[in-house]
């Protein structure tokens, strides 16, 4: 039975295989998507209000597969991966608010309020190379860190980086 998913323009569009490209609808479990803040071919960023929080919510980054799952084994091994990558403690790495898994999608969700991604950054000024240095020798020394925790990205792109 087909159902509609959300394209990144945010129209609808119908699919006959579930669980590829995006969550279905504009909302996921108690996350309403704002928009699309970017996709890979592993990965997706949706800016999301999580409607538990305050009375208009609480903006989070919340990163999700590209395709869900195929079984019980890669779900495991999603949800470890994040969970290693998320015990590590370093100013430069964001902090996991939770780690999840809704309407069969695992996610791990990020609080963006007042954060900028690299992606949006970009798109709204030019910065300056002293600036441009700054963000990446932050982003490099999270990524070091992280690296010598064992925890290898293998994913990042600029909508992932917080600033």
């Amino acid at each position: 039975m087909p159902s509609d998913v959300l394209n990144p323009s945010g129209t609808r569009t119908p699919t006959r295989s579930a669980g590829t490209e995006v969550p279905v609808g504009r909302r996921l479990g108690h996350f309403k998507l704002l928009s699309l803040a970017g996709k890979s071919q592993r990965s997706m960023a949706w800016r999301v209000l999580d409607s538990r929080t305050a009375s208009n919510g609480r903006e989070g980054l919340l990163l999700l597969p590209r395709v869900q799952p195929a079984d019980p084994e890669a779900l495991r091994r999603w949800d470890g991966a994040v969970r290693r990558a998320a015990r590590l403690q370093h100013p430069n790495l964001a902090e996991a608010v939770e780690i999840g898994v809704c309407e069969h999608w695992p996610f791990v969700l990020y609080d963006a309020e007042g954060a900028d991604t690299l992606t949006e950054r970009l798109q709204s000024q030019v910065l300056g190379a002293q600036e441009t240095a700054s963000l990446f020798v932050d982003a490099l020394r999270g990524l070091a860190f992280a690296h010598d925790g064992g925890v290898a990205h293998r994913d990042l792109q600029p909508f992932m980086l917080l600033l």
